[in-house]
């Protein structure tokens, strides 16, 4: 099986005929007489009408489909809608581009304001370091990440308050009956009522107690009966056969 092949070429761009014959480097030779396969040639005629053809077909197929409004090219040439918003879109791109250009907004001034920068750089560093303090188990919420006593003795304390409250919702004990007790709640009600009312009373110097507390005259003299009184007990104490004389008869 030989690997030759032959095809008609030109020597120059007048057109003078030549056989190309395409050597190969393995395969059969050709015997005396023998026939080499031929070929078109390259670049002839018949290629590039082909060629054109086809890239006339596409190019035909592609300005069908943009005119029946197919893909994006075709939905921009026809949809009206689209094409607006696409408009809108540009505009609001090129608003913000410019807004970000002149240092407006947050992103505006990450860009162009380094005082910005640098705080957020700060703020992502601080927050490095307390995710590293996390990690390594200081503070409390970093013990209770990584010490599992620590956790354990929350999580105890986080049922004891369950417990707790669970009881007090049952009406276990004076708390609890104090919450769902109604009868004893209004009982508690009407007592808080009543000391509040005996301390407007007493405020408003109404009763012995009252009077006592607002009428200062009248606790001077009170308190004077009181000294004297006691003065009295301390003499009769001292000397008793001054004062008590006591007089016994036999019938």
């Amino acid at each position: 099986m030989t690997a030759f092949f032959a095809s008609l070429g030109s020597i120059s761009l007048l057109g003078e005929s030549a056989v190309d014959i395409t050597p190969a480097t393995s395969g059969t030779p050709v015997p005396d007489f023998g026939y080499v396969k031929s070929g078109r040639s390259k670049g002839s005629v018949a290629d590039v009408s082909e060629q054109a053809t086809a890239a006339i077909e596409e190019i035909t197929t592609l300005l069908k489909d943009i005119h029946d409004g197919r893909g994006t090219v075709g939905k921009l040439m026809t949809d009206a809608q689209l094409y607006t918003d696409l408009r809108t879109f540009t505009a609001s791109a090129n608003a913000i581009t410019d807004s970000l250009a002149r240092g407006k907004g947050t992103l505006g001034k990450l860009l162009t304001d380094p005082t910005t920068a640098n705080t957020l750089e700060s703020s992502i560093k601080n927050l490095d370091t307390m995710t590293r303090r996390l990690n390594n188990g200081e503070g409390t919420l970093g013990k209770l990440l990584n010490d599992a006593t620590f956790a354990n003795s929350l999580t105890a304390t986080t049922e004891n308050l369950r417990s707790l409250v669970d009881r007090l919702n049952k009406g276990e004990g004076t708390a609890g009956k104090l919450v769902t007790d109604q009868a004893l709640y209004n009982h508690l009600n009407d007592l808080t009522g009543r000391l509040t009312d005996l301390t407007a009373k007493l405020d408003a110097g109404e009763g012995t107690a009252g009077q006592l507390l607002k009428d200062k005259q009248l606790y001077e003299n009170m308190n004077g009966a009181v000294v004297e009184f006691r003065g009295l007990l301390k003499q009769i104490a001292n000397d008793p056969k001054k004062y008590l004389n006591v007089k016994v008869s036999i019938f």
